[in-house]
Order: C-alpha cells, then structure tokens, then sequence
C-alpha cells in the first residue's frame, strides 16, 4: 500500500488498518516515533520500519535501511525488506517535489517554474535508478509512492527498464488519487519488477488525507 498523510498526520496512517497491508510505504510520513507505534500497532513484535524525512516503509517483517545522500533524504527511503516467512526484496518509498500549481499560463514566470520542477523531477528519478542499478537484477524490487506527476510523464521513462506500472496491468476503478474529493490525476504509483505479478490494483478514498490511497495486491 501506498499513502500521502497530508503533512504527517498519524490518523491518516491509522487508515491503513483495515487493509492488513504486508508492505506500507508512506509520504508526508509521520514522526519518527510515529511510524514505530504504527509498525507495532499493525503487526506486533514482527513489524519492522525504517523512517525517512518525507518517505518512511513499514512491513511484516525485516526492515533494514540503507544509507542515504543528503540530496536523497530529503525525498525517499530505501530498504531490504524480508516479509515473516518470505524472501528478501528491495523497496523504495518516495515523495518527489511538489507541482507548480498556477494559472497564468501566459506567464513565462510560470513556464520557468514548470520547466525547473520537470528538471527536479529528473534529476530525482536519476538518483533512483542509480539505486536500482545497483540491485541484483533477480531481486524483486517495488518503487512507489507520491510521483507528483500522472503517467505518460516523460521522467517515468527512466524507470521502465526494470519496472512497470502496477495499475496499467492490474488497476480496477478510476485510479486517480489527487485530491481525495475530486481525483483527476493518478500521482500516487506502485511499480513492480517482473518478479512480482500484480492481481489487483486500486485506489480508495481516505478520510484523513487529500490524497486517497492505492492497494496493490501482488504474488512473488
């Protein structure tokens, strides 16, 4: 599961429950201590977790966290997860930077501001598939998240070499996640390695959050 906590707000987590997610990967995450009590509110003494500034991933098992750039910090969390009584894969949770969200298209302010998020957004994915490059190509790998960004944006390219978008193969429903009221746009993803076989994908609406949340049902 996948979800923006609208400014790190707990309840909007909690949400998360009635779902029984094996893997969680959150956004605008919670506290540190925060994401523990959720870790062990969830799954007891087999929860593991590792916290980021924006991104943080709880699971049903192992959680070991690898070290970060300064620049990387800031927008993701990457760890080896090894499910109770599964195999170890790797997963990264990510919040990229925010959209520019203005009107006066006839502006070049504007276009300038939209020109400098795309470039952010690249250099972001980069440092990404620098990470997954360094991954044993037989290792199941998931990368999801707050994208900023619906599909068909050209920065996703980077990605499509080892992973694919959950949602195109499996997605059930409207899919869009931003805003939670009105969803026009599908920014929250999951991307799968060919490892992993995606069966159902889906967006629900939350009661917390401005983004609604995406669950990714998926067999190793």
């Amino acid at each position: 599961m996948s979800l923006n906590c609208a400014g790190g707000l707990l309840e909007a987590a909690r949400e998360v429950k009635q779902y029984q997610p094996d893997i969680l990967l959150l956004q605008e995450s919670p506290s540190r201590g925060a994401v523990q009590q959720l870790a062990g509110e969830l799954y007891g003494e087999e929860g593991g977790w590792a916290h980021g500034l924006d991104a943080s991933i709880i699971a049903r098992g192992s959680v070991q966290p690898y070290p970060l750039s300064r620049d990387e910090k800031i927008f993701l969390t990457h760890a080896r997860v090894t499910l109770t009584g599964g195999k170890p894969m790797e997963v990264i949770s990510l919040r990229l930077s925010p959209p520019t969200v203005r009107a006066d298209l006839w502006s070049p302010d504007c276009w300038r501001q939209h020109a400098e998020v795309r470039r952010l957004h690249y250099e972001q994915f980069q440092m990404v598939v620098r990470r997954i490059e360094q991954i044993h190509p037989e290792t199941p790998l998931i990368v999801g998240g707050d994208f900023n960004m619906p599909p068909g944006e050209a920065p996703l390219r980077l990605l499509q070499k080892r992973l694919q978008d959950s949602f195109r193969i499996a997605g059930a429903g409207w899919g869009s996640t931003i805003t939670n009221e009105y969803p026009f746009h599908r920014i929250d993803q999951i991307w799968l390695s060919p490892h992993l076989r995606p069966l159902r994908v889906r967006a629900y609406r939350t009661q917390h959050s401005d983004h609604r949340l995406v669950v990714c049902d998926a067999l190793q």
